[in-house]
Formats: structure tokens, C-alpha cells, sequence
């Protein structure tokens, strides 16, 4: 019996199924590059940083490139505009607001360059909607142990980490403590409410500091006040760590960011994850990050400050432990 014949005979039981499986995957996979074909970027303006996470996205995500629309363009088109698109990606928190607002049920929603407080704000805000759509975010800010493990790679031996808490940071005072106790620092802090003033608490807690962490509250690091932390630190020699580029620049020993770069590379991945399998991680801050400096400081405290690239490595190592 020769193969031509062998191939005209009806496949059993055990062929069907493998060729029915076969056939459902073929389906899955149609389904999954439907849906990758279908992203829409919603920028929440024009400005640069906004710009470049949209560049790398488009960069750095496979298959279909993805759609960007500016916020101010999407106001104007007509209802039903977003029903074409998913996952639908947004950068920066009035993206993320309007979208989650006008979103169609059953999108998938990827919210990018959006910090770690108002992103629970959505959650809270638009609660009645989370049934409907599927969501995940990229978080600007940083998990408190990054900052924690900075401060104790670039001031080893002290023992008090100061502190002031807001509104929005008060919360999460219990991860402050378990991060300040792993990298062996006794954590000194208050916490400031509607109206205190948060330079009358500032110097008894920084009296009593090795080093101090700046943490992004409006309640607290306003631009009055931001300028008289960086005054205050320098006046009693005690190092601070901040939370942005600028506040380095300004006058912070350190910080640790991610970069718009980095959080686009990131997003570009998650958009990726969706794209291969039809579902979306849980939020999370990004996994890549930079250490910026100011050597300058370091010599006015007379510090031995390592470089930006051991300090990232030093952070990197933490992390994977």
C-alpha cells in the first residue's frame, strides 16, 4: 500500500480530535492578532515625556503598530469611537480619567505613566465599572523599598530614616516601616493633617534623622515648602533622598525614577503579554529604573557618593534577592 493511499483513508477518532484542536488554535491565535491590530494610544497632552513613552511603545511592541490619538482630538469624535479598539493604552492620568470614564464595556484598558495614588483614585471613582472592563497600570512613582535601599546604599551607616507623612502617603505607613526595618533603619516620622504646617513638623523630625525621604504628597512638597526641606536639610547637614529628576537638580542627594523611556518599554511589554495571550498582568510599577545623583551635595556633606551605575546595581541585586 503506497502513502497517496494511505492518506485517502478517513482519519480515526485519535486524528479528528488532534485536527479539531488544531483548528481551535488557529482560532485563538486569529482572535489574539484581532485584537492586537486594534490599539489605540491615548496621549493626555503633547509634551514631551508624553510623547517619548508613545515612542517607545511603538518601538518596542510586536505586531500591528499601534494608533496614538491626543486626548484633546479623541473629545472631539463622535460616540462610539473607541468600540473599534483594544486593548486601549493610555499615558498620563487625564488619559486614564476620560477612559475609564467613556471606555465601551468589555475594553481593556493599560494605564501608563499614571502614579500608584491616582490610579487608586480611578479604581475608587469609577467603581461601578470595574465588572465591566479589564484594567492594569504602569505606576510613574516607585515602591518605597527602591527609595529605602537607595538611602542605604548612599549613606551605609546610618540608623534613622526620616519622614513626614500626607494624606496620600499616610496610608501605606506600614510598608515604610517593613522597608525601613529590612535595610536596618529605625523609621522617624509624623503624620501631617489638613491643618498643620508641615515646616513647624519638619524640624524636630529632621533633627533626629541620619538621612531624609522626600516622598511625593502635594500635601507636603508644594513649591514653598519643597524649597525649605532642601534649606533645611542643608542647614543640619542631613542628606536627602527625593523622588524626582528636578528636586535632584534642585538640591535632593538622590532619587531613583523611571524614566519615560523605561515606563514606555514597559508598557510596550504589557501590551505585548496581551497581545500573545489575551490578558493583562496586574498593575505594577515598572521594573526598570535609574538612579540620578547630585555630586555637588555630596561634597557639601561630605559624602562619598558611588556612581549612578553602582547604586543601580546595588538596587538591581536587593531586588532579586
Amino acid at each position: 500500500m503506497d502513502r497517496c493511499e494511505l492518506t485517502r483513508k478517513p482519519l480515526n477518532l485519535g486524528g479528528r480530535i488532534i485536527l479539531s484542536l488544531l483548528a481551535l488554535l488557529c482560532i485563538i491565535k486569529l482572535c489574539v492578532a484581532s485584537a492586537a491590530a486594534q490599539a489605540l494610544i491615548v496621549l493626555s497632552n503633547a509634551q514631551q515625556p508624553y510623547q517619548v513613552v508613545n515612542r517607545e511603545i511603538i518601538l518596542q511592541s510586536k505586531g500591528a503598530v499601534p494608533q496614538t490619538i491626543s486626548l484633546e482630538n479623541l473629545r472631539q469624535r463622535p460616540a462610539g469611537y473607541l468600540r473599534q479598539f483594544n486593548p486601549l493604552i493610555t499615558v498620563g492620568s487625564a488619559a486614564a480619567d476620560y477612559i475609564f470614564a467613556s471606555a465601551p464595556a468589555g475594553s481593556q484598558i493599560i494605564s501608563s505613566f499614571i502614579p500608584k495614588p491616582g490610579y487608586r483614585r480611578l479604581l475608587n471613582r469609577y467603581s461601578d465599572r470595574l465588572r465591566q472592563i479589564g484594567h492594569t497600570a504602569i505606576f510613574l512613582d516607585q515602591p518605597y523599598y527602591r527609595h529605602i535601599t537607595l538611602a542605604r546604599a548612599v549613606q551605609p551607616d546610618a540608623r534613622n530614616l526620616g519622614v513626614i507623612l500626607g494624606p496620600t502617603t499616610g496610608k501605606d505607613l506600614p510598608a515604610l516601616k517593613t522597608a525601613s526595618e529590612a535595610m536596618g533603619f529605625r523609621l522617624s516620622h509624623d503624620e501631617l493633617v489638613s491643618n498643620d504646617n508641615p515646616l513647624q513638623m519638619l524640624q524636630p523630625i529632621m533633627a533626629r534623622s541620619d538621612i531624609f525621604l522626600a516622598l511625593p504628597d502635594q500635601a507636603i512638597f508644594n513649591r514653598t515648602t519643597a524649597k525649605w526641606i532642601l534649606f533645611m536639610s542643608y542647614q543640619q547637614h542631613i542628606p536627602l533622598i527625593g523622588f524626582s529628576r528636578s528636586y535632584v537638580d534642585a538640591g535632593a542627594l538622590a532619587a531613583v525614577i523611571s524614566t519615560p523611556e523605561q515606563i514606555g518599554q514597559q508598557t510596550a511589554e504589557v501590551l505585548n503579554i496581551y497581545n500573545d495571550t489575551g490578558t493583562l498582568p496586574p498593575a505594577g510599577y515598572s521594573r526598570y529604573f535609574s538612579v540620578i545623583t547630585n555630586p555637588q551635595v555630596a561634597r557639601n556633606l561630605n559624602i562619598e557618593l558611588p556612581a549612578p551605575s553602582q547604586l543601580e546595581a546595588r538596587l538591581k541585586e536587593v531586588e532579586q534577592r
